[in-house]
């Protein structure tokens, strides 16, 4: 609940430090806040005049330049509003006096908590040759407005803290802020704040809960809240017909004051009367909030409890990745101490026990500067997965005999090429444990068929496997492997018997997908049934969802090495498999250059406007080539359900889809989406069922959808691969009755890796798509790949250079950057020396022998 933006115009600003919006006393002056106004001994109430020399870079009676870019060229400084949950606001406007001051000083409290993170941790200046050299400043020049209304004239505790962009520095010097890192620290900062403000408010004698990433107050309803959510709903409308995804940018500012009405001169004995009958008429009255605060003093043990150890929390950090950053430290702690109501001081004891105990290692910084770290159980595992793969790649397994290898290549029922023969030979080398990567489209799956031909002819099972049953289904059908998930095959692996004999082969198909954790374990069986494994992927396509990285370190020729097949061999247009190689090695501008040249480059001024053009576009190409499929790819649930719907509207129309429009109650992973299902409507099954051989990613028909008597809905569903399935919806749903199914006319990026179009792909780009996204979703077909982009977006982004350029063009190497951006995860043993790790097992070791002797 702490927004982030850059002041463009000082004057809305400054008016803050001079607005008067009521007749009767209006809304507390702004107070002065950091270390860096106390060194300018400014204190108490913030003055016009000196704010506005600060925000002009120079000294509060103007002066003395304190930067070098002193005056009207200098960048103001930033915006962070700390907005009170709903729940907090209403407390507010329906407190008595004496309590609704006490929750203001709860919250500028709150907000002082928040600054002071940002301080410690965040407030960071640069000098030098082109700002190469980073310093800590002693403080931020801070002017804090407590505001308690929004524009719509609702109650909304919130409060704006202009952050003045020069600061001192350590040796007495002046500098101007690095906003980026501040960024990086903007969910913490949000969070502490969060912390802060739900421990006040249960001093005050309240409960509060946990409420998604931040609390509420138990008492206060969410229907009275959403009462008072008019100006929230105005901005969003706001934000949508500019078709902007966020405030935090220069669209997203000019959306909120668009919408930000002057609040005039309003009695603010009169507003708070218009609340108090608002609220009674919703069974919110003082006496019902004394009642609350009453019932929560005297039951002190429904009041949240309990503490989160260090211990616990680095689990729940390394739970997903190998590595953590002191900033997620704080945020993941956070939602520990809302649910278990500790305070900021509890909050910052965690975080220092977890970062300096003994179990925790620094592993540096990344590139951002982020502090990293890891813990010495996820070391031991990644220690573990390499010195296994190691010890199988150097393992004389079985040696083939050369003319066998030749007679399989050569009578293949698809020619092999030179790249995917030389693929054969390597993968079939003696070695227990060999890698094959290929490019998006390359031609993997027929080299599969080939080397399980071969092993086949040794008398040894070939198995496969795949994080994805949609992935092995592909593996299964394309290679003729009998293929199972990794989640099934490891639950096997440990039974008396597993799916795959003593000297059979494990094909791992899209091997990029595994995490760490569970190809560890592989690693292990293969070692104790004496299987052979050959990894198979693309390490520059999307990463495992948990502990990314392995298949990229794996295959470093000083680890075990792999062989690529790189031809591109899927898309029909020599152009455009060079536009997808580019796309793979971060040469985006080039690949964008192509597309603009053939008209396949659409630069919308909205996200209303982007999707409207993919509707028409996908609808022109369904009616020229309606032998051909097509795919709509975007990155977000949220778009992929909007283009859905607007796609399934656009069906109905044309008497593709039927009006019979039953509700289902869906479910995606966690994702609880709503959908409508009529006769021909395309969907998408989301969960593996094997009981019913149901996949996750099956798609298919609806032939037949009828709501029951007792309420249950009928479903037939004629599957893509002939199959004719039909299945009540309560016997494929969760435990809260959501059916396992959802609209499949447009999907994901990450659900479209590993399919192949035969037609078009219309990409509807968001920023943040990087390297990996742009190139799975521009290479998932045969003909063409089209790319819509909301302008809106990237207006910000456009290079310096560039910005006298054309429009266009601007905005082109704006997308450019970030489709090119590397966002790799990476092993947290790689962010060691080896003289750093040997000290790490030195200090293990000191720490196995203190225990061993207590």
């Amino acid at each position: 609940m702490m927004s982030f933006a850059k002041i463009r115009d000082g004057k809305y600003y400054l008016d803050l430090a001079a607005e008067d919006y009521y007749l009767q006393g209006g809304e507390p002056d702004g107070v002065w806040c950091g270390a860096g106004a106390s060194l300018l001994k400014l204190k108490g109430s913030v003055a016009a005049d000196a704010l506005s020399n600060l925000l002009k870079g120079c000294s509060p009676c103007g002066k003395a330049a304190l930067c070098q870019n002193a005056g009207l060229r200098h960048t103001p400084g930033w915006d962070l509003t700390f907005n009170a949950p709903k729940s907090v606001s209403v407390l507010w406007a329906a407190a008595r006096p004496e309590l609704r001051q006490k929750i203001q000083l709860a919250q500028l409290k709150a907000v002082k908590d928040a600054i002071a993170l940002i301080e410690e941790y965040a407030a960071v200046t640069r000098r030098g040759e082109a700002g190469g050299e980073r310093e800590k400043v002693a403080g931020l020049i801070t002017a804090v407005f407590e505001h308690s209304t929004s524009r719509s004239l609702d109650p909304h505790l919130h409060s704006h803290a202009i952050v003045a962009n020069i600061a001192p520095r350590l040796d007495g010097s002046w500098g101007t802020l690095d906003s980026r890192t501040i960024m990086l620290w903007q969910k913490a900062a949000g969070m502490v704040y969060k912390v802060s403000l739900a421990d006040s408010i249960r001093s005050l004698g309240f409960e509060t809960e946990l409420d998604g990433d931040a609390f509420s107050v138990i008492g206060i309803s969410k229907s009275v809240c959403e009462h008072f959510s008019k100006r929230s709903s105005q901005i969003l409308s706001a934000l949508k017909e500019r078709g902007v995804k966020s405030r935090a940018s220069a669209s997203g500012d000019l959306a909120s004051l668009s919408t930000r009405d002057a609040k005039g001169e309003i009695n603010r004995a009169e507003l708070f009367e218009k609340w108090r009958t608002e609220l009674s008429s919703l069974e919110l009255t003082q006496q019902n909030v004394e009642k609350l605060q009453g019932k929560a003093r005297c039951n002190t043990d429904l009041l949240p409890g309990g503490t989160v150890d260090h211990k616990t929390l680095a689990g729940t950090l390394t739970e997903k990745s190998s590595s953590y950053t002191k900033q997620q430290a704080f945020f993941t702690g956070g939602l520990e101490a809302l649910e278990h109501g500790q305070s900021v001081q509890s909050l910052r004891a965690m975080v220092k026990e977890l970062t300096e105990c003994d179990a925790t290692v620094e592993l540096g910084k990344d590139w951002k500067h982020n502090e990293l770290f890891t813990t010495q159980s996820v070391l031991n595992i990644e220690r573990s997965l390499i010195k296994n793969a190691k010890q199988l790649g150097n393992t004389e397994w079985a040696e083939i005999p050369l003319n066998t290898i030749e007679y399989y290549i050569a009578n293949q029922s698809i020619q092999l090429s030179d790249e995917q023969k030389f693929a054969v030979h390597n993968v079939c080398t003696e070695s227990q444990l060999a890698i094959l990567q290929g490019s998006a489209g390359s031609g993997k799956s027929a080299s599969m068929r080939c080397v399980r031909d071969i092993y086949e002819s040794m008398g040894k099972q070939v198995v496969g496997a795949s994080v994805a049953r949609a992935a092995a289904n592909n593996l299964e059908n394309e290679a003729h492997i009998k293929s199972f998930t990794i989640a099934r095959l490891l639950a096997w692996l440990d039974t008396d018997k597993p799916p795959i004999s003593e000297g059979g082969v494990l094909i791992i198909d899209e091997a990029g997908q595994v995490g760490t954790f569970q190809l560890e374990q592989l690693m292990k069986f293969a070692k104790e049934l004496n299987f052979k494994i050959i990894l198979v992927g693309e390490d520059k396509q999307l990463d495992a969802v948990e502990h990314g990285g392995v298949l990229r370190y794996l295959s470093s020729p000083d680890v075990i090495g792999t062989t690529r097949v790189e031809t591109i061999r899927r898309q029909n247009n020599s152009w455009d498999r060079q536009a997808v190689a580019d796309f793979r090695d971060g040469y985006a501008n080039q690949a964008l250059a192509q597309y603009h040249k053939r008209g396949q480059l659409y630069f919308e001024t909205s996200d209303e406007e982007a999707k409207e053009k993919i509707i028409s576009e996908w609808t022109s190409f369904r009616h020229k080539q309606p032998s051909k499929r097509s795919m709509v790819i975007a990155q977000s649930w949220a778009d992929v359900v909007e283009l859905n719907n607007e796609m399934r509207t656009r069906l109905q129309s044309e008497g593709v889809v039927g009006t019979e429009n039953v509700l289902v109650k869906g479910v995606v992973s966690e994702r609880n989406i709503d959908v409508q299902i009529s006769l021909g409507e395309r969907v998408r099954f989301t969960k593996n069922c094997y009981e019913k051989n149901y996949t996750n990613g099956d798609l298919g028909t609806v032939t037949k959808v009828q709501v029951m008597d007792d309420g249950d809905i009928w479903i037939r569903v004629k599957l893509d691969t002939g199959r004719e399935t039909q299945f009540m919806a309560s016997s494929y749903a969760n435990e809260d009755g959501r059916t396992y199914i959802t609209q499949a006319y447009a999907q994901t990026v990450y659900s479209s890796q590993g399919l192949t179009i035969d037609g078009d792909v219309f990409v509807y780009y968001s920023t943040n798509m990087d390297r990996a996204h742009s190139y799975v979703a521009c290479s998932r077909h045969k003909d063409k790949a089209h790319i819509f982009i909301n302008s809106q977006e990237l207006e910000d982004e456009i290079p310096e250079n560039f910005q006298h350029a054309p429009r266009e063009r601007g905005l082109r190497e704006a997308l450019a950057k970030n489709m090119s951006r590397n966002n790799r995860p990476k092993l947290a043993i790689e962010y060691l020396s080896n003289e750093e790790l040997d000290a790490v097992l030195d200090q293990e070791m000191k720490i196995s022998e203190h225990q061993l002797t207590m």
